[in-house]
């Protein structure tokens, strides 16, 4: 199944690279007070891709944000990670060690203190 995705792949990119190379003609992007640009077609529309994907993810980026720190304000995180309490050093490694109060706050199956 994989060599048949890559076969996919490769059979793709070939056709969009032929397509690219067959719209190499200049044409004329006019812009606003006299701007005019002269590139290859294939150039015009990769940067109206470009931008036209950097607009929807700069469009969506304020309210992932938003649902990211309002799931840790929900789990009982503080929002930001900035105001985690300082860590303490393990011993030997030097890898930081955090307390356990971070850990999530959820029953986990298997977790019975009780038992």
């Amino acid at each position: 199944m994989a060599y048949l995705t890559w076969v996919i792949r490769i059979l793709l990119f070939l056709v969009l690279l032929g397509l690219a190379t067959r719209n190499l003609d200049p044409v004329h992007v006019h812009g606003f007070l006299g701007y005019e640009w002269k590139a290859p077609l294939a150039l015009v529309m990769l940067v109206a891709l470009v931008l036209g994907v950097a607009v929807g993810v700069a469009g969506t980026l304020r309210t992932a944000i938003s649902l990211i720190l309002r799931g840790r304000e929900a789990r009982g995180h503080s929002p930001l990670p900035s105001e985690l309490p300082p860590a303490e050093a393990s011993p030997g490694a030097g890898i930081p060690v955090y307390p356990a109060t971070l850990r999530p706050a959820r029953d986990l199956p298997g977790d019975d203190e009780g038992a």
